[in-house]
């Protein structure tokens, strides 16, 4: 059930499965079912809904062509990203606004209308997914985060490169240190590693 945005009381959103998971942007929502399909409403002027269509609102939830079955999903303040399994291993996709390569493509491509593979990525499995307004971020099993779009306010991570791709963000402690939690904010990104008990 979703509200707000001139909505005051809870409507249902029907979907074709149960919802295991959900993620909220600034004006559009994705599910994702236990079946491993993601499933988006909402706003769609910057293709954040990843169905490919012209439609700007939805209010039926729209499937989004992911090659196989979803294992997360986050949205961004107007992007929406999930990690999916291929053939090849689990990777990364994301789909939406792009102006400041929040979907891991070069920032020329303004929208991203379907999913598409984040590329330079360490190589899976994935265990978490933390998006911000304009940057987004995964959390790897081994404990590395990396981070890309962007970092004007320092949220990809210090010493990031300027322009798209993935950056690798270095925890430091006495030792360099291991995720285990990630979250983000419009501008900012945090991590819980196993050195904060």
């Amino acid at each position: 059930r979703c509200w707000g945005d001139l909505q005051s009381s809870p409507v249902e959103v029907d979907t074709p499965a149960a919802v295991e998971q959900m993620a909220t942007g600034a004006r559009h929502a994705c599910a994702r079912t236990t079946g491993g399909s993601i499933l988006c409403v909402g706003v769609d002027t910057s293709g954040q809904l990843g169905d490919g269509s012209p439609d700007p609102t939805s209010m039926i939830a729209e499937g989004v062509p992911i090659e196989s079955g979803a294992l997360l999903v986050d949205a961004g303040y107007d992007h929406t990203c999930a990690v999916v399994t291929t053939g090849l291993g689990p990777e990364v996709q994301c789909w939406g606004a792009n102006d400041s390569g929040q979907c891991g493509a070069p920032a020329d491509d303004v929208i991203i209308e379907t999913p598409t593979k984040v590329p330079n990525l360490v190589t899976g499995p994935y265990v978490a997914l933390a998006l911000g307004a304009r940057h987004s971020c995964v959390l790897a099993q081994d404990g590395r985060v990396q981070c890309w779009g962007d970092n004007a306010a320092g949220q990809v991570g210090p010493d990031a490169p300027a322009g798209f791709g993935a950056h690798t963000v270095v925890l430091e402690g006495d030792t360099p240190l291991q995720a285990v939690e990630i979250g983000a904010g419009g501008e900012h990104t945090c991590a819980r590693t196993g050195a904060d008990g």
